[in-house]
């Protein structure tokens, strides 16, 4: 779930029995009751582990693995359409890892994505920690290795000027 309290707009993204799920809705200052603006399925099959969503004015990214590669969807209109699934990081299909998004901010067009190739399963194992970073609002990403082997996540800090990130990791 994430919110964006200058549109006024609530954001979900969920699993449901292998399928993705995605809701917006909006809630008016002077309203109590929020009025659903969007309901898509975004992928019909093979999702897995957590779907995290972004929100920040009209954009909003959703991230989740499917097929055991970490994907991310990626809309300008506020959630009623999306555009092609992208896939950042991949998985072995056949064997011995998977890849799993760990933390999503979004801010204008700043995009920040927090993603690990898993060795095993989510019950453990070694992990290569990854960053992806887009400025154009998800249409293109940079990625950079991370040296510390547990979960990290982070968040874009403070406003204008240039952009900071903020961020905590397991090294156990």
């Amino acid at each position: 779930v994430a919110v964006d309290a200058t549109r006024h707009a609530v954001v979900s993204a969920w699993r449901r029995q292998g399928t993705l799920q995605f809701k917006r809705f909006d809630v008016a200052p002077t309203s109590v009751d929020p009025t659903l603006a969007s309901s898509l399925v975004l992928a019909a099959s093979g999702t897995d582990g957590p779907a995290l969503v972004g929100i920040s004015g009209s954009r909003v990214v959703v991230a989740v693995m499917i097929a055991r590669n970490l994907v991310v969807r990626r809309s300008g209109d506020g959630g009623a359409s999306f555009a092609a699934a992208q896939t950042l990081l991949q998985g072995d299909i056949d064997c011995c890892f998977i890849a799993v998004p760990n933390s999503l901010d979004v801010r204008g067009d700043r995009v920040l994505l927090e993603g690990a190739r898993v060795f095993g399963d989510f019950s453990g194992g070694a992990s290569l920690q990854r960053r992806f970073v887009s400025t154009d609002g998800g249409a293109h990403w940079s990625k950079v290795k991370l040296g510390n082997t547990g979960t990290r996540v982070s968040a874009w800090s403070g406003s204008g000027g240039t952009p900071r990130i903020v961020e905590a990791w397991d090294d156990a």
